[in-house]
């Protein structure tokens, strides 16, 4: 099975560089793959998108726009957003690049957020995807250290391997 990545479109990598992490295509968000985020005035893509926000009003109007995945950045998670995110079969994105980027007290309160978001989404059968979303190639994670800080955060090992993978369905093949 192919393997695939999400980074953001500051980070400069190059296909080489990913193949030797163990993954067929890292996708560009902003040049690969279309993002949306909060806050900011660009207009929703024509494509599949991602769309990153806290608010949870903001976020379900993006999902009802199209959105294939939504990053959710609030502390809680909110069962209305992620019942409306099962029903239109959109992914949840939890992206890993904060946990390996910060230390200390943030880092632990930042996985506990992880840990219940990713309990309530699985109860509530919403599909999940792991991504490294680094702005940087030195926060780029391998596909086996994407899969093991997804384990770290509650996921089983069935489901951190599957879930490494599942965006390239809903993004389209890589350009």
């Amino acid at each position: 099975m192919p393997h695939y990545d999400i980074v953001m479109g500051s980070c400069n990598h190059d296909a080489e560089f990913a193949g030797r992490l163990g993954f067929r295509h890292v996708f560009r968000a902003g040049t690969d793959v279309g993002v949306v985020v909060e806050g900011s005035a660009k207009k929703v893509p024509d494509g599949p998108f991602i769309a990153i926000g806290r608010d949870a009003g903001w976020l379900t109007n993006m999902i009802k726009a199209g959105a294939a995945a939504a990053v959710v950045e609030r502390n809680d998670a909110d069962r209305k957003l992620l019942a409306t995110m099962r029903d239109r079969d959109v992914v949840l994105l939890m992206p890993m690049g904060p946990v390996t980027g910060e230390y200390g007290l943030h880092r632990s309160r930042t996985m506990y957020f992880m840990q219940s978001m990713l309990r309530t989404a699985l109860r509530m059968r919403v599909r999940v995807s792991f991504a490294s979303m680094a702005e940087s190639r030195l926060q780029m994670c391998s596909y086996m250290q994407l899969v093991e800080l997804a384990k770290l955060v509650g996921a089983s090992e069935k489901l951190a391997r599957d879930s490494v993978s599942v965006t390239n369905r809903e993004l389209g093949e890589p350009k």
